[in-house]
């Protein structure tokens, strides 16, 4: 019996090794620049989305000139240039700064969540054609809000937005009243701490 048990254990562990793939045959990886603009520090902050073709749509901030920027791959490995818009740019004091979060809509559409430095508020970017147009909305501009912003979508397409309140070291969470956040629902304090750090998740 034991020797039966010891056959079969050995013909499933060959099968396993049969069927695991060889080294030769992984995928190999390979990098693609996306955006090398004036040489520019470029991606420190980003959020990656795959849309419904499974192609890569981020959202990145642009670290000198304080711009939010949206690339849109055409093919799943980015390997064609992708288009690159600029969502909201450095206007005196709203330069961006920190922690981006995209999230799609069924239909593709991006929102874009992030902390807008030069007025401490919190900011979505909103488009069906980002390349074309896109609007801004201010979610929160009470006090100094909006680090570590995370964003998701309800079954119905609406953003929900969990961040940090700086001021009164509050983690907060705000519920928009349209698809585009062109209205704010609900803001609602979940926690408070005597110090915060780090960024915020939702799903």
């Amino acid at each position: 019996m034991k020797n039966s048990l010891k056959k079969a254990l050995y013909a499933l562990i060959c099968a396993i090794l049969l069927l695991a793939p060889s080294n030769s045959a992984q995928a190999i990886t390979t990098n693609v620049t996306i955006d090398d603009t004036d040489g520019e520090q470029l991606g420190i902050f980003n959020s990656l989305e795959l849309n419904s073709s499974g192609y890569p749509v981020i959202a990145y901030w642009e670290y000198g000139d304080g711009d939010l920027k949206i690339a849109i791959c055409s093919d799943a490995d980015c390997a064609t240039l992708p288009a690159i818009k600029t969502l909201d740019s450095n206007t005196g004091f709203g330069n961006i700064y920190g922690p981006v979060s995209l999230a799609l809509t069924s239909n593709n559409y991006p929102r874009i969540s992030y902390y807008a430095y030069g007025t401490r508020d919190l900011k979505v970017a909103a488009c069906s054609n980002c390349i074309t147009s896109n609007s801004v909305y201010t979610v929160d501009s009470v006090g100094d809000v909006g680090k570590g912003n995370a964003i998701a979508l309800t079954a119905a397409g609406v953003p929900v937005i969990s961040y940090y309140d700086d001021t009164n070291n509050q983690l907060k969470v705000a519920i928009c009243g349209h698809y585009t956040c062109s209205s704010v629902s609900a803001i609602t304090i979940v926690d408070s701490f005597s110090d915060i750090d780090g960024d915020t998740s939702i799903v």
